[in-house]
C-alpha cells in the first residue's frame, strides 16, 4: 500500500466519522463532545472537537456552550420541539 494510498484510507476514514458524529447528534445520541467521543468509540475529546468544526456539528464543548454556531443548517429538528 502506497503512501497515498494511505493518506486516501485516512481521509476517507475522518469523514465517515464526521458522518456519524452528525448522525448521532441528529439522532439526540449526544450532545457534548465529551458524550460524542465515548459513544464513538472512545476517541480524544480534541479529536471529536476538530470533527464537530470540521463537519459544522454544534456540540457543548467544555465552556457548556456550542463549538460551532448553531444555523438554521446545523439546527437538528428535535432543538424546536424542547
Amino acid at each position: 500500500m502506497s503512501l497515498n494510498d494511505l493518506a486516501t484510507a485516512s481521509n476517507e476514514k475522518r469523514l465517515q466519522n464526521i458522518m456519524r458524529l452528525q448522525a448521532g447528534f441528529r439522532r439526540q445520541e449526544f450532545y457534548t463532545v465529551s458524550a460524542a467521543a465515548k459513544a464513538l468509540g472512545g476517541y480524544s475529546y480534541n479529536t471529536v472537537l476538530r470533527w464537530a468544526k470540521e463537519g459544522d456539528v454544534p456540540l457543548i464543548g467544555s465552556n457548556n456552550k456550542p463549538v460551532v454556531e448553531l444555523t438554521e443548517k446545523n439546527k437538528p429538528d428535535w432543538l424546536d420541539k424542547l
